[in-house]
């Protein structure tokens, strides 16, 4: 393991980074001041600042690096300006290759393999039970304009990810599947406590959509690797005394960061270990017939149960009443 301690350069004169991304081979980062775009080669363990950005507006939401269709790299700053940057492979960068509403943050960057959208509110600091404008872009980034804005109707957006042939993007009411010739629609309402704090506690892993939950100790996913997606917790971590701020799914791992207070932050994988909690399984919101009959439940284990191990199954109906 390379520990690698990010200085800031004369050119910054800053030692707080926000966003991380990797391009090409090299690591990416932006400095406190959002004004510096830096590279490091691991092997050198020295960074070098490729360019200097316009700094707009409060650090009150983590860029976004993404690798695009085109061979770019596009990425967010930490301002209110709409814009959209630019890193080509040669590393040259654009301040504002892609405009959108200067009124707008932009909050989270994917890409379809077609359009690279991008999703931007004028709600930074994720005031609730507000209207505010949130909206998305797909724009090919041949043109000087997006071909299509999509408007959410939603107090402020927290992220945006194509996962398995759909857009999932986050928002203060849950998570909404938008596309093009498709308009926005709240599939999976969610409580202020079962949503991601931003951008950078959600992943994606195979076509499962997975966002850990502030303090909650939750990990949640959506999506099914088989069959139609459903809404689950598939973790539990002892730390809900804390605030996870990160999720990273890498292979088989899914690991977390959490800021633990004084203590300063720790990484978890979440799906490792001997310790196992209680896990639940909830469909999407869908209108059953009635009367809906239940017909069984099947639990598959990963391994064999060893001594004093058991699983227990309870099935409630929305009234919490048990089901038997």
């Amino acid at each position: 393991v390379t520990t690698y301690s990010l200085t800031g350069g004369s050119a910054a004169g800053a030692a707080t980074f926000h966003g991380l991304g990797w391009f090409n081979g090299v690591l990416l980062f932006i400095d406190a001041g959002n004004t510096f775009v830096y590279r490091t080669d691991i092997a050198d363990a020295v960074e070098t600042a490729i360019s200097g950005l316009s700094s707009v507006g409060a650090n009150s939401v983590p860029p976004v690096f993404h690798p695009s269709p085109d061979g770019n790299c596009y990425f967010t700053k930490t301002g209110s300006d709409g814009k959209i940057c630019k890193i080509t492979s040669a590393f040259a960068i654009t301040d504002g290759a892609f405009q959108g509403d200067p009124n707008l943050t932009p909050k989270d960057i994917t890409d379809d393999g077609t359009y690279l959208i991008i999703a931007m509110d004028e709600n930074p600091t994720q005031v609730t039970g507000i209207n505010t404008k949130c909206q998305i872009y797909y724009w090919d980034m041949d043109k000087a304009n997006a071909d299509l804005v999509q408007t959410i109707p939603d107090s402020y957006l927290i992220s945006a990810r194509f996962v398995d042939g759909r857009l999932l993007v986050m928002g203060a009411s849950g998570l909404w599947q938008c596309g093009i010739g498709t308009q926005p629609r709240l599939i999976l309402p969610l409580t202020a406590s079962q949503l991601p704090i931003n951008n950078q506690a959600v992943s994606v892993s195979g076509n499962i959509l997975k966002w850990v939950a502030g303090t909650s100790g939750r990990e949640y996913a959506y999506g099914a690797k088989i069959g139609k997606p459903i809404w689950y917790s598939p973790f539990q971590s002892n730390q809900s005394a804390f605030n996870q701020t990160t999720l990273v799914c890498a292979g088989p791992y899914d690991v977390v960061g959490v800021d633990d207070g004084a203590g300063g932050g720790k990484a978890y994988i979440s799906n490792t270990g001997s310790t196992r909690t209680s896990a639940t399984v909830v469909t999407a919101p869908n209108i059953l017939p009635v009367p809906f009959k239940f017909n069984y439940a099947k639990v598959v284990l990963k391994s064999k149960l060893t001594t004093g191990q058991a699983v227990d199954l309870v099935l409630q109906n929305s009234e919490g009443i048990e089901i038997k």
